[in-house]
C-alpha cells in the first residue's frame, strides 16, 4: 500500500503530457540503468512522451517542445546570418547557455555557432536540437530547476534529456505541408526499426532510424520603396547619393535633379523575411547488449547533415557595397551553410557485489562551413568572384564519466543511496579560415558614383570570411568529482544532498551544491523544495570568437567586428578576460493526484552573477579612429564578450490534467499548463574607462541589450489542450496564448519629438531617455508586441492496425504578430522595418497558417 502511494506521488510529480503511461524514473525494470537519466525524483521535472511530441504539424524538435511546454520559447530569427539555421531555444527566459542537454542521460555537445545577431539569445551558444528527429525519441524529460551539483557547468536553469527509442514496432512516417501563403513547403520521411538479437531478444537489441526533411523558405517581406539608383544633377550630369527613406524613390526631387528611369521598372520585392531553406539528412542508432548476468553494454549515435540557404540585406545598385559592373540592378546576397552534427556514446554498467559501476564515454562534434553566393568583394573590383568560401567553425566535446553507486544500510527504515562520480572532458573550438577572396582587401577603389575613387569595403558582402589571423583553435580540459546521497525517512520524507567540484584548465575551479526535500503529506499530495548553487564556464567560442559582419542599427549599416577579449584591440577598448558565471537557485512546489486528475505547481527563482554577454555595438567616428590607432582598419564598429550583468529570474509553472473515460463517447483528456516568468537585471557593469576617455556614451550593455535579455521572451504562456480518442479516431485541439514581448526600435541616440509624434500612434510603446550627447528631447522607443492566441488542430484516423492517416493545421486562424513601427508619408525616415513588417522575437513566428498531412505505416 505504501509503495503504491509513493509511486502515485512520483507520478504526480512527473506528469506525462502525452497519452501514454509514465516512465517511472526510479524503476530499473522500466528504464535500463545506463539509459536512465540522472535521477531527479526530488526535483521539479516532467515528461513529454514521443507520441505527444509527434502529434501535430511541427517537423523539428524545438517547436515540438515549445508546443508542449509553456516554459520553452523558440523565436524565429530571420535575416540573422547563421542564426537563421541554428535557432536558439530558451527555457524560463534564460539564455540557451543556461540549460544542459543530455542524450540517454549523457551530456550532449553544443553547436559551433555563436549567436552574434540581433535576435533572442544574442551572445549565447545553443544546442542544435533539430539534429535529432522526434521519430527517434521515446520521450523527452525536462528538469525545471538548476542542477550544476550533478551535471556540472551550464545547468543553472535546468536540463533536457532526450531518451532514444529502444524497442517498438518498425515502420515509416511521412509528412508534408505548406503555409496558407503558398510557401514554406515541408516534406519529410523517417524509416525506423528495432532489431532483437537472439531468439527471444536475450542477446540485446538495436534500434535504427534514418530520416530526411526538406523545408522551403517563407517570405513575408514587403516592397522596398527606397531609392535604388543614383539620381542625376541635370546641370553637371554628376550622380547623386541615394536616399534611404520610406518612399524615397517616389518623392519629388529638388529642382535640377532627376531620377534614373529604372526606378519605375525595378523589381522592388527584393528581400526575404521568413524561414530559411533547410535540407536535413541523418541516422540515429541506439543499442543495448547484455554483459553476462550482471551487466549491460549500451551504444548510441546520431549523425545529421543540413544544407541551408538564407538571405541577407539587399544591396541596392547605388550602394557603395555594390560592384555595379557585376550587379547593375543590385543584389541579394545568400548565405548557404553546410552543417554537420555527430554524436557517439557508449557505456558499460556492471554490478560488482553491492556496487553498481557505470563507465561511459561520449563524443560530439558540430561543424558548419559557409558559402556566400550572389555577392561581391568591392575591394576586388569587377574581376572579383560572386561566390565565396567564408570559412566556418567546429566545436567538439569528449566526455568520460565513471560513477559508483550503492545502497548503505545505516539502520534506518530505508537504506541510504550513495553515489560517487568523476568526469574528464576535453573541449575544442576551431575557427576555420575561408578563401582569401572572402576576407582580403584587394585595394580596388569604388569605380563610379558619388564615392568614385574611395577605398572599397573589403571582404564578401553579408558575411566576410574568417581570416588566418582569426583562425583560433583553443582547447580546454575539465576534471570534476561529484557525490550525492539520498535518504528516505519512512514513507513521508526524503532528503537528497549533492555536491560537485570542477577544474577548468583555462578559467580555474568552480563548485556547486544542492539540497532537495520532499514530503509525501498524503498518498495524493506531495510537497517539495530545493536550493542550490551553480556555475557556467564561458564557452571557448565566447572567449576566442572573432568575426566581421554587417549589422543595421536604426536603419544604418555598420561593418562591425567581434573582438576576442585576448586581442590587443579589444583590451584597448576595455575588454577583460571572461570569468565563470555563478548562480543561486531555489524552487518549491506541490503535486496532487487523485483518480484521473493530476495537478502540480512549482515556483522558482534563479539569480545569476557575472553573466557572459555580448557588449553593445560601439560605432562612430571616434571609435573608428580609436580602432585605426590600434591597428584595426576597414570596420566601423566593434563589440566583445564581457561579464556585463547580474540577473534574477523568477516565476511559476502550473500543470493540470484530467483523463475522463466514457462508455460510449470515448476518452477525453483535457489539460492546461502555464508558465509565468519575470526577469530583472540587478547589476550592470560600467562602460570601460578607455571608451569613456574618448567620449563614448554608449553603455557597455545598452538599452537594446537590456530589453532583449529581460523582455524578448513571453512573460506568460498558457496552453489549453483537449485530446479526444475513440476506436480508430483521435482529435487534438490546442490553444496557446503567447504573452507580450518587447524590443527597442531606436538606437541609443533615440528619436526626436517630431519622429515620435509621426511614427508611434497606433503602436504600444514606452520611452526611455536617449544616451548622453543626443539632441534635446530625443528618446529611445520600446515597442511591445501584444499577446496572441494560436490554435492548432490535429485529426488522426487508423483504418487498420498498421496504417495511420492524420491531417491538421498549425495556427489555424492565420494569426500574425503585431507589426514593427514603420515610417510613413508623414515622416521621411529610414525604413528597413517598412520592408520587414514583423519582428524576429515573435514566439510563434510570422508564417501564418500551416496545413499538413501525415502517413504512418507499421511493418
Amino acid at each position: 500500500m505504501l509503495k503504491a502511494a509513493a509511486m502515485g506521488v512520483l507520478t504526480a510529480l512527473v506528469p506525462d503530457l502525452g497519452a501514454q503511461s509514465l516512465p517511472r524514473m526510479d524503476r530499473s525494470d522500466a528504464v535500463p540503468a545506463a539509459l536512465r537519466p540522472t535521477p531527479w525524483p526530488l526535483s521539479a521535472s516532467e515528461v513529454v512522451g514521443g507520441d505527444a511530441l509527434r502529434r501535430g504539424g511541427a517537423t523539428d524538435l524545438s517547436p515540438m517542445l515549445q508546443a508542449n511546454l509553456p516554459a520553452f520559447n523558440f523565436a524565429r530569427a530571420t535575416i540573422a546570418d547563421m542564426t537563421d539555421h541554428l535557432r536558439p531555444i530558451t527555457f524560463h527566459g534564460l539564455s540557451p547557455d543556461h540549460i544542459t542537454v543530455l542524450i540517454n542521460g549523457r551530456r550532449w555537445h553544443t553547436s559551433a555557432l555563436v549567436n552574434l545577431n540581433n535576435s533572442v539569445g544574442r551572445g549565447s551558444m545553443t544546442y542544435d536540437l533539430n539534429a535529432v528527429p522526434a521519430s527517434a525519441l521515446e520521450r523527452v524529460e525536462i528538469l525545471r530547476e538548476g542542477y550544476s551539483a550533478r551535471l556540472g557547468s551550464g545547468a543553472l536553469g535546468g536540463a533536457v534529456n532526450l531518451v532514444l527509442r529502444s524497442t517498438g514496432a518498425s515502420g515509416i512516417e511521412t509528412s508534408f505541408g505548406e503555409t496558407r501563403h503558398g510557401d514554406g513547403r515541408v516534406v519529410g520521411a523517417s524509416i525506423f526499426g528495432s532489431i532483437t538479437l537472439g531468439e527471444r531478444g536475450d542477446r540485446g537489441m538495436v534500434f535504427v532510424d534514418a530520416y530526411f526533411r526538406d523545408r522551403a523558405f517563407t517570405d513575408r517581406s514587403q516592397s522596398d520603396t527606397r531609392q535604388q539608383f543614383f539620381a542625376q544633377n541635370t546641370v553637371t550630369d554628376a550622380p547623386l547619393r541615394i536616399a534611404g527613406g520610406y518612399l524615397s524613390a517616389y518623392r519629388a526631387l529638388p529642382a535640377g535633379q532627376v531620377f534614373d528611369a529604372r526606378e519605375a521598372t525595378v523589381n522592388r520585392h527584393n528581400h526575404r523575411q521568413g524561414d530559411a531553406v533547410a535540407r536535413d539528412r541523418g541516422v540515429v542508432l541506439n543499442s543495448e547488449i547484455p554483459l553476462g548476468t550482471n551487466g549491460r553494454v549500451y551504444f548510441f549515435g546520431a549523425y545529421n547533415e543540413r544544407e541551408g540557404e538564407s538571405a541577407g540585406f539587399f544591396r541596392r545598385a547605388g550602394d557603395d557595397r555594390t560592384v555595379r559592373a557585376l550587379w547593375p540592378q543590385g543584389y541579394l546576397p545568400l548565405i548557404q551553410p553546410e552543417i554537420e552534427d555527430v554524436t557517439l556514446g557508449a557505456a558499460i554498467v556492471q554490478r560488482a557485489g553491492a556496487w553498481t559501476i557505470d563507465l561511459a564515454s561520449s563524443y560530439g562534434r558540430n561543424r558548419y562551413d559557409i558559402t556566400v553566393d550572389n555577392s561581391n568583394n568591392v575591394s576586388l573590383g569587377a574581376n572579383g568572384p560572386r561566390t565565396f568560401d567564408s570559412g566556418g567553425a567546429r566545436s567538439t566535446e569528449w566526455n568520460t564519466t565513471l560513477n559508483f553507486s550503492r545502497d548503505i544500510d545505516l539502520g534506518a527504515t530505508r537504506p541510504l543511496r550513495f553515489a560517487l562520480g568523476g568526469v574528464y572532458r576535453e573541449e575544442a573550438y576551431d575557427l576555420l579560415a575561408g578563401d582569401p577572396n572572402s576576407y582580403l582587401n584587394g585595394r580596388a577603389t569604388i569605380a563610379d558614383g558619388p564615392s568614385v575613387g574611395a577605398a572599397g569595403p573589403s571582404g564578401a558582402q553579408v558575411l566576410a570570411g574568417v581570416s588566418p589571423a582569426e583562425n583560433y583553435a583553443p582547447n580546454r580540459y575539465v576534471t570534476a568529482t561529484s557525490a550525492e546521497i539520498t535518504q528516505d525517512f519512512g514513507d513521508r520524507w526524503s532528503l537528497a544532498l549533492a555536491a560537485l567540484a570542477a577544474d577548468n584548465s583555462d578559467v580555474g575551479s568552480s563548485q556547486a551544491g544542492k539540497v532537495s526535500l520532499r514530503a509525501n503529506v498524503t498518498p495524493e499530495l506531495a510537497l517539495r523544495a530545493s536550493v542550490g548553487t551553480g556555475f557556467r564556464a564561458p564557452h571557448l567560442a565566447q572567449i576566442w570568437y572573432a568575426s566581421r559582419a554587417t549589422n543595421f542599427l536604426g536603419g544604418t549599416a555598420f561593418e562591425n567586428r567581434t573582438f576576442p577579449a585576448s586581442e590587443a584591440a579589444a583590451q584597448a577598448l576595455g575588454a577583460t578576460p571572461l570569468r565563470t558565471e555563478t548562480s543561486v537557485d531555489g524552487s518549491t512546489g506541490l503535486a496532487w493526484s487523485r483518480g484521473g486528475f493530476s495537478a502540480s505547481v512549482d515556483f522558482y527563482r534563479v539569480s545569476i552573477y557575472d553573466r557572459a554577454v555580448l557588449s553593445s555595438n560601439f560605432t562612430g567616428l571616434e571609435i573608428v579612429r580609436f580602432l585605426e590607432q590600434n591597428g584595426v582598419f576597414g570596420v566601423t564598429g566593434g563589440r566583445f564578450f564581457t561579464n556585463g550583468a547580474d540577473s534574477r529570474t523568477q516565476g511559476a509553472d502550473v500543470a493540470l490534467r484530467y483523463v475522463w473515460k466514457t462508455a460510449s463517447a470515448g476518452q477525453f483528456t483535457p489539460s492546461a499548463s502555464a508558465n509565468f516568468n519575470r526577469q530583472k537585471i540587478t547589476r550592470l557593469t560600467a562602460t570601460p574607462a578607455p571608451l569613456v576617455a574618448i567620449g563614448e556614451t554608449t553603455p557597455l550593455f545598452d538599452l537594446t541589450e537590456q530589453v532583449r535579455l529581460t523582455e524578448s521572451t513571453p512573460k506568460d504562456v498558457i496552453n489549453l489542450t483537449l485530446l479526444w480518442e475513440k476506436n480508430t479516431w483521435s482529435v487534438q485541439a490546442r490553444a496557446v496564448r503567447y504573452g507580450e514581448v518587447s524590443a527597442v526600435q531606436t538606437t541609443g541616440t533615440g528619436w526626436s519629438p517630431a519622429q515620435i509624434t509621426a511614427l508611434t500612434p497606433g503602436y504600444q510603446v514606452r520611452f526611455a531617455p536617449a544616451q548622453a550627447g543626443s539632441p534635446a528631447g530625443n528618446q529611445q522607443v520600446i515597442q511591445t508586441f501584444g499577446a496572441k492566441w494560436i490554435l492548432d488542430l490535429d485529426v488522426a484516423w487508423k483504418p487498420t492496425t498498421r496504417l495511420t492517416l492524420s491531417a491538421g493545421a498549425n495556427n489555424l486562424a492565420d494569426i500574425y504578430p503585431d507589426k514593427n513601427i514603420a515610417s510613413t508619408t508623414a515622416f521621411f525616415g529610414a525604413d528597413n522595418v517598412g520592408i520587414f513588417p514583423y519582428n524576429g522575437i515573435s514566439p510563434f513566428g510570422f508564417n501564418g497558417a500551416f496545413f499538413y498531412g501525415k502517413v504512418g505505416y507499421k511493418f
